[in-house]
């Protein structure tokens, strides 16, 4: 608990705005200033100051509004956009193919005529955490967006590479390399995608209706991995490798869909989030749209710069 990074939105909805800007147990860095790559041109009291303006507005709006959270969210069009928003990357982690090379990798393989199923399987894991690891490192330089698109596209097109082998020999030695290896690529893209999925869960709702929008989004996902858990079974048992082409359409689509509706959350605070969604700015465009916020405080370090 000592070693937890804690998050300076939630430092400051328990009012400690000295624990948002510093925290002693972690030798005395910022914590807004860890969050960000921009190393020392970014202005952590700057941050800071919009974080409180944000919490403050969200109290304010607690005291005045007395709909129930839920209700807010199924009757306003803006927070089931941010739901939606939220669910998607995570419906995409499902509708990619997880259950197939995944949640029952060891059955598929055993289908597939393998020798050695279990050392596949934990050959697949350690493509799994390479993925998690590869997504972690690389996606404040590369963007959430960008790289959830690209980690579930390779597991698309691994899925799609496994059902294409489904109509040939895949049982032969050749074949069956080739098969592992698509189950490979799978796994890293997939589960890699995954990784960077949870951050669109946690940063795209609107933060008054983060619990319950969180929630919702995670119940949906957690439904279609129970469907799929209990229907890949018997699609494998019938179609075998071939079942690889299923859920090669439906990662197609989720990624078409995906490309449209993912917006680009890296390096943004909920305030800017929430001024984008407010404009209508299309998804695809948040890496490039310049907020109110930023052009204000452009100005104001353009004015200190000037005054030096």
């Amino acid at each position: 608990m000592h070693t937890s990074v804690i998050s300076p939105g939630w430092a400051m909805t328990r009012s400690t705005i000295a624990c948002a800007a510093y925290r002693p147990a972690t030798g005395g860095r910022a914590v807004a200033r860890r969050a960000s790559t921009c190393g020392a041109t970014y202005d952590v009291q700057a941050q800071l100051g919009i974080i409180v303006a944000t919490v403050e507005h969200e109290r304010l709006l607690d005291k005045t509004e007395s709909t129930n959270q839920l209700l807010q969210i199924v009757h306003d069009r803006t927070n089931l956009w941010r739901l939606f928003n939220a669910f998607w990357p995570k419906a995409m982690q499902q509708l990619t193919g997880q259950s197939v090379t995944s949640n029952y990798g060891t059955y598929f393989f055993q289908l597939a005529g393998n020798t050695s199923p279990f050392t596949v399987t934990i050959i697949l894991a350690v493509c799994q955490l390479l993925g998690v690891l590869f997504s972690s490192l690389i996606s404040d330089k590369l963007g959430h967006r960008w790289l959830t698109l690209g980690l579930f596209g390779a597991g698309t097109v691994a899925i799609w590479g496994i059902g294409i082998l489904g109509s040939f020999d895949y049982q032969s030695a050749r074949l069956g390399s080739v098969l592992v290896f698509f189950a490979c690529l799978s796994n890293f893209g997939v589960i890699g995608g995954a990784g960077v999925a949870c951050s669109y869960v946690a940063e795209t709702p609107n933060q008054r209706l983060r619990q319950r929008t969180a929630s919702i989004a995670l119940m949906g996902s957690f439904c279609l991995g129970l469907t799929f858990n209990y229907t890949v079974p018997p699609m494998l048992k019938v179609w075998a490798v071939k079942a690889g082409y299923f859920f090669a359409i439906t990662g197609t689509l989720s990624c078409i869909v995906g490309y449209f509706v993912l917006p680009e959350i890296t390096m943004r605070t909920p305030a800017e989030i929430d001024e984008m969604v407010a404009d209508k700015v299309a998804p695809r465009k948040f890496r490039k749209h310049i907020t109110p916020v930023q052009m204000f405080l452009d100005e104001q370090e353009a004015a200190n710069e000037k005054s030096v």
